[in-house]
This record gives structure tokens, C-alpha cells and sequence, in this order.
């Protein structure tokens, strides 16, 4: 089915599953460290709630020592509803790799659904995500995210990211073909590839992402936004500068060993890469807003 069709018959798709079948169980999965804003956490944790389709189970991954205020955010929750949550804590930080590792055998259901605790999903998300995995017997399912700063009503920009497991492939051979906050993924194919990993900061899901596509993982991106993505003001600047170079090299001669780049796509993936990383803020921060992003409406008329 063509990337056209697929989308234009979303709807009915999703309507047609909903009258035919039960949703299947599913489990979303979050990490939370000191530094997370708890009035953020709050809205990413009732967004998932108040999905269309809930979820059987919440995992929430502790990655060290929390603030009295993220303890407070969580325990209202889980106290609420503590057959819904299941919390892992770790006494010290250890890293996203590391804490995604050990959530997914956590969960206990086959379908898992990656959130950040500081974005929002929209009500329709797992909805919309778990009809196309079922009808299109899919591995995995991401989607468009818009970016927001302060109000995912107000976004700032919006992904353009591949649709078909086609494009995907095509794609991940230069960049991230994926938004993590908006993967839904099979637990048993995510293991079969070899889990989360901490070998690569920075590049954590992009690097299991690439691994359940090298197995043969069928993927597939809804053409619209389902995942609101928060970016904070040095979020750009996150994504750069020298210390973020050796990590970009580790892992992309990482794919390049593992045979999952030639030495052409190599190169085609890792200079551009490296480029932006090196050029100064701004720059960088141009380059993504206004080149690899579709910039918002909203955005454009507060510049003029």
C-alpha cells in the first residue's frame, strides 16, 4: 500500500479496528532524573492517562536520587493508582541508556510505547499507533511530532520525517528516521536486536531504532504529529559543540563496524553531522528550525 493510501485511509482504518477487535494491552515507558520539571512531568503523565485507548501499565524508571517535588508528582499518581504503576528507582544517576535498558524486560506487556517526562501526547496517539501495528502487522510505529516551548498548542515547528518502512530504511542511512517520544515498538523485537544499550550517550533509541531495523523490523511513521516534543532554550546547543563530537563519531563508526553503513552512507551521514555540530549555536539552531524542520505558522508570525 502506497504511503498515499495508507494515510488518506487512516480514519476509516482506525475506525474499522476499533468495531472489529480489542485494543491490545500496552505499556509505556518513561525515565525521570533530578532535573526534570515536575509541573512537566505532571502534564507528559496525564497526557498518557487521558489517551483515547489507556494504558494497562505505566513504567517509570527513577534514574537516581529525585527532588522532594518530581517525589511528590509521582507518589500522587501511583498512589491513585498503583495497579497502573510500576516504579523502578536507582539510589544513583546512571543515564537514559541505562535506565531504558532495564524498563523494557520491566514491562509486561508485548507492546511498548516510549514517552519522555517532559512532552505531551495527543489524546488520539496510541489510538491511531496501535491500529496501524495491528492492520499493517508492523514492528514498530513512530509518527510527526511538533516542537513546543512552552505550549504544545503553540508549536514552533514540525518534524518531516519519513512515512514507509521503504523511506524509513532509506532514510536511517543518513539521519534518526524516528522521534523517540512517539515510538511504539514490540518489546520482543526490541530485545531481539539486542535491547537499550548506554554504550551510546546522546544516540540511545536511534541507535536500538537502527539494530531493530537491521533485523529486519517492519516500521512505519504516521504523517501526522501525535507527539508534542518539548525543546528547551539551549536544546540546540545540547546538539553540538566539542564535547558532543566524539560522541557522534563513537556512534556512527559504531554503524559503520556493525555493517549497517557503507563506507559511502558513512561518510554521507557523518560529515553533515559534523558540520552542524562544530558551527556556532545560532547557526546550528538556524540550521534546524529553518532546513530540517517545517517551521509552524504560529512561529513565522511572531517573527514578523
Amino acid at each position: 500500500m502506497s504511503t498515499d493510501t495508507l494515510s488518506n485511509n487512516s480514519n476509516s482504518t482506525v475506525d474499522a479496528y476499533d468495531a472489529a477487535a480489542q485494543f491490545p494491552p500496552y505499556s509505556v515507558l518513561m525515565s525521570v532524573y533530578e532535573k526534570e520539571n515536575p509541573s512537566y512531568l505532571e502534564e507528559a503523565l496525564l497526557s498518557t492517562l487521558n489517551q483515547s485507548i489507556s494504558p494497562e501499565e505505566i513504567v517509570l524508571v527513577e534514574d537516581g536520587p529525585l527532588t522532594s517535588e518530581l517525589n511528590e508528582t509521582i507518589d500522587s499518581f501511583s498512589s491513585a493508582r498503583p495497579d497502573l504503576f510500576t516504579i523502578i528507582a536507582y539510589p544513583e544517576n546512571h543515564g537514559l541508556g541505562y535506565a531504558l535498558e532495564r524498563g523494557v524486560p520491566a514491562c509486561r506487556n508485548e507492546i511498548i510505547a516510549r514517552m519522555d517526562s517532559d512532552d505531551y501526547a495527543f489524546p488520539t496517539r496510541m489510538k491511531e499507533q496501535l491500529t496501524l501495528m495491528h492492520e499493517q502487522n508492523l514492528d514498530m510505529v513512530g509518527s510527526q511530532i511538533v516542537e513546543f516551548v512552552d505550549d504544545y498548542e503553540h508549536p514552533v515547528a514540525t518534524s518531516t520525517l519519513p512515512v514507509s518502512s521503504h523511506e524509513i530504511n532509506a532514510y536511517s542511512k543518513k539521519r534518526n528516521p524516528f522521534r523517540h517520544p512517539s515510538m511504539v515498538f514490540k518489546k520482543s523485537k526490541a530485545i531481539e536486536a539486542g535491547n537499550y544499550s548506554s554504550e551510546f550517550l546522546y544516540f540511545e533509541d536511534w541507535d536500538l531504532f537502527n539494530r531493530m531495523l537491521a533485523i529486519g523490523c517492519k516500521a512505519w511513521n504516521v504523517n501526522h504529529p501525535l507527539v508534542a516534543m518539548r525543546v528547551s532554550a539551549d536544546f540546540y546547543g545540547r546538539r553540538g559543540g566539542l564535547a558532543y563530537l566524539p560522541h557522534i563519531w563513537k556512534f556512527k563508526t559504531a554503524q559503520l563496524k556493525r555493517g549497517y553503513f557503507t563506507f559511502s552512507e558513512f561518510l554521507v551521514s557523518t560529515v553533515p553531522h559534523v558540520a552542524v555540530c562544530l558551527v556556532p549555536n545560532s547557526v546550528r539552531s538556524f540550521v534546524y528550525t529553518h532546513l530540517l524542520r517545517k517551521r509552524s505558522s504560529s512561529a513565522i508570525k511572531e517573527e514578523k
